[in-house]
């Protein structure tokens, strides 16, 4: 998972298959579910969904970025 700008300048996670990941059909699949489920999903606690797509094989989506709380 990375942090990025987007166009408009909000702090973005973008969340990425590797691409040597990406030749096992099992981890692609579970990576494109995650995608399916975070689609249908809206819930203050749960980060929502901006975008998703392929480059160059590699699977990845762009989310909200939520702030980490110490859960101390």
């Amino acid at each position: 998972v990375y942090e990025a700008e987007d166009v408009d300048g909000n702090v973005v996670a973008i969340k990425t298959l590797a691409t040597f990941l990406t030749e096992d059909e099992g981890l692609r699949r579970r990576f494109e579910a995650e995608i399916e489920v975070l689609k249908g999903l809206r819930h203050p606690g749960i980060v929502r969904l901006l975008s998703f797509g392929e480059e160059e094989g590699m699977p990845f989506f762009f989310s909200k970025r939520k702030e980490a709380h110490d859960a101390r």
